[in-house]
């Protein structure tokens, strides 16, 4: 029966003549070589028992580990004396260990709905875990990878204008969440090719026409009532004054006046309480909502001179509403006036300076309260840690998720350490400082495996490298895994078709020398062997501690001899003997005997 190990496929036949293979031999050899040093492997999310997670990983030859306790559960089942034991583990063994933070949504969203207190819940986790980290690993600049965001984000298309199939906007009222995808309408003088209908173009009419509709229905109100004014003015006019300072018995008018006057009344009732009433709560989502500019013929207008222009509006408002005396009567009020002033406020209304944000990108909203979740988690550990403090790193979770790709990625990594700069001023820290921290302390974790997504939508593997130099600047950390582009199986390297090669060199190239955590638990999972020789085979990490060959990708085609002149010292004899050789190693170390060990055994003490 054939074995089904990965190990056994045969890679073909290296030369005898040559002393070692070449450099670039075997099938998973990616075409870049990283050192042994940064190359990390994850423990078991599934389970809360790091420092037997850890050690295990230890026990294989692995000098930097990365705790993955993402369950917000999981996280919490640890205990802190756990954290402090790791570091001792570390120390003793001279590891490098690193974090992956609990999975919250950092914006505050939940299937409700965004809330304030959400987002502080999901800080409050974030700061515990820079704790943790910092308890881990004390010596400063640990990242802590965070996902980004768990939100529905654009739907991409390299087809496409903008290359964008969808985008979910969000309704800032109902707190809904709304698709906007590209449609192709077919109007009067398009009907050959069609208008090309873009999600940004969908949310710009859902804006206007929201705004529009408002205002319609408010010029309908104030239409009836203008007629029910209009109807009876002219009868109710000759005894308006008397009645309304009491002058004259109401019993003794005419029914026929009196009814007049009572509908005028109810009109300015009408006025009072339903128009204004609207006109109030259009005002606030005017205000609140106003864009941050709006680009005119004649330039730009920001959103401090659109809320002046409304203030305005809201001025001749109140000087329009009847005040109350001290008797809580309500002073009385001329009907035309109050026709003439609200005909003004409408149609000043109706302008397209006044329509508000309603609608917006859900990845537009998402990046301000997400921004001052990971400024406000980065300052909790520089006040608490200084120098030493861990790394807020923020990891693309899928291209179709919010902040996926690099340019939205980017966006969020800028406006946190806007923020940061902002909120460390507030302390009493001086702008220069407050920007190398924030520099210093955000950043990205780049995952390669979920970029490679991106190639289910038509792109291809040079869009991936693309993606990779747009975000390199602000690469603070790195996950590795491999796939085909449709799932995120969680392959070792060079099992899939991940363009390693081609990003760890973007990355090189803006000076990344961090670390590389290998994220195979799928591989893991399925095959129930450990993928870690196999990513040092792909990442050709040099065999031995020195930075030459033999590397890991070389080993198939190597027989292992001790020389010492022109012949061979300890022969196949005194392995077998003594239990030296490399098929009675462990086989997490590439041998033959089963069990988790890190010495060799079997040699007689004496």
């Amino acid at each position: 029966m054939a074995d089904e190990s990965y190990e056994n496929f045969y890679p073909g036949t290296l030369s005898p003549l040559d002393p070692y293979p070449t450099v670039d031999s075997g099938d998973l050899f990616v075409g870049y070589r990283v050192p042994f040093s940064a190359i990390g492997a994850t423990t078991n999310p599934q389970t809360a028992n790091i420092i037997t997670e850890v050690s295990d990983r230890l026990s294989q030859g692995i000098r930097v580990v990365e705790a993955q306790p993402i369950s917000p559960e999981v996280f919490e089942s640890i205990p802190k004396q756990h954290f402090k034991e790791v570091e001792r583990i570390s120390k003793l063994t001279g590891a490098d260990i690193t974090l992956h933070a609990p999975i919250v949504e950092p914006s505050g969203f939940t299937k409700q709905g965004w809330s304030e207190t959400e987002r502080q819940d999901s800080e409050r986790m974030l700061k515990m875990a820079i704790d943790r980290a910092h308890e881990m690993n004390p010596r400063g600049g640990v990242p802590v990878t965070i996902h980004a965001s768990s939100l529905p984000g654009t739907e991409w298309d390299p087809s496409l204008p903008e290359e964008k199939r969808m985008v979910v906007a969000y309704d800032k009222e109902s707190q809904q969440l709304v698709p906007l995808k590209y449609e192709r309408k077919y109007y009067p003088g398009h009907e050959e090719k069609g208008y090309e209908f873009t999600p940004e173009d969908q949310l710009h009419v859902a804006n206007n026409t929201h705004w529009q509709n408002n205002v319609m229905q408010l010029f309908d109100y104030k239409k009836k009532a203008d007629e029910m004014i209009e109807k009876n003015w002219l009868t109710a006019a000759p005894i308006w004054d008397d009645l309304e300072h009491r002058r004259v018995d109401p019993s003794k008018i005419d029914p026929g006046q009196l009814h007049a006057y009572n509908e005028v009344k109810n009109a300015l009732i009408f006025y009072r309480d339903q128009i204004d009433l609207n006109i109030k709560s259009m005002y606030n989502e005017a205000y609140q909502f106003a864009p941050k500019k709006i680009e005119t013929a004649q330039g730009t207008i920001t959103k401090e001179q659109i809320r002046g222009e409304l203030k305005k509006i809201g001025e001749r408002w109140e000087q329009i509403q009847p005040e109350r005396t001290k008797y809580g009567e309500i002073e009385k009020v001329s009907p035309s006036k109050t026709i003439e002033e609200y005909n003004k406020i409408l149609h000043t209304l109706r302008s397209p300076l006044f329509t508000p944000e309603h609608y917006v990108p859900l990845e537009e909203f998402a990046q301000e309260h997400s921004a001052k979740t990971f400024a406000n988690t980065a300052l909790h550990g520089f006040l608490q840690y200084g120098e030493n403090a861990p790394t807020v790193s923020i990891e693309n979770v899928f291209p179709n998720t919010a902040f996926g790709r690099a340019e939205s990625l980017k966006r969020l990594i800028k406006a946190a350490r806007k923020e940061f700069i902002n909120q460390a001023k507030k302390k009493g820290i001086g702008e220069t400082g407050a920007k190398q921290a924030a520099e210093k302390l955000i950043g990205a974790t780049w995952d390669v495996g979920h970029i490679n997504l991106l190639r289910k939508h038509g792109y291809k593997k040079a869009k991936i490298a693309e993606e990779t130099k747009e975000i390199a600047p602000f690469v603070k950390h790195v996950h590795i895994t491999d796939n085909f582009g449709f799932n995120d199986v969680h392959l070792p390297p060079g099992m899939g078709d991940v363009p390693i090669k081609d990003i760890l060199r973007e990355l090189e190239k803006k000076g990344y020398s961090g670390k590389q955590i290998i994220e195979a638990g799928g591989f893991l999972q399925h095959f129930k062997t450990s993928p870690m020789p196999t990513a040092f085979e792909a990442l050709g990490s040099p065999i031995y501690g020195m930075t030459q060959a033999p590397y890991w990708n070389q080993i198939q085609g190597i027989q292992g001899q001790y020389m010492a002149g022109p012949y061979a010292v300890m022969p196949p004899e005194h392995f077998s003997l003594y239990g030296g050789g490399f098929s009675s190693l462990p086989t997490e170390l590439g041998g033959q005997v089963p069990g988790k060990q890190s010495r060799f055994s079997g040699t007689p003490t004496s």
